[in-house]
């Protein structure tokens, strides 16, 4: 009788589950927060190193622009000095050349003019 009683009870359905399972569940609970709560945190932090890493790249692409802009206009610069230069030794020789050009003209007008009296 104790062994059919003891069957009986073995199969018979429990109604509360037993402490121990209620205990696994809370802290299968807690431990499931906590991860959560750390990884929303460790990529809060990931998010914000990848924004900074992002800031300091373009810092740097934004300096590296600004040299090149630097060097082109003081190329710039250079050309037009180096332009205006010529163009002034140029305008300079081409009226020396005009110069000496009207001398040898008025000169050969002048004895042309002397030997026709």
């Amino acid at each position: 009788a104790a062994a059919a009683a003891a069957a009986a009870a073995a199969t018979a359905p429990r109604l509360m589950p037993p402490p121990a399972a209620g205990a696994v569940r809370l802290l299968g609970g807690v431990v499931g927060r906590c991860w959560r709560a750390q990884r929303r945190l460790v990529l809060e932090l990931w998010r914000v190193w990848a924004q900074r890493a992002r800031d300091v790249r373009s810092l740097a692409e934004r300096d590296l622009r600004r040299d090149e802009r630097d060097t082109a206009l003081l190329a710039l610069l250079t050309a037009t000095q180096d332009a205006w230069w010529l163009h002034t030794i140029v305008g300079s020789w081409k009226n020396l050349v005009c110069a000496q050009a009207l001398e040898r003209v008025f000169a050969a007008v002048a004895v042309d003019a002397g030997g026709s009296r």
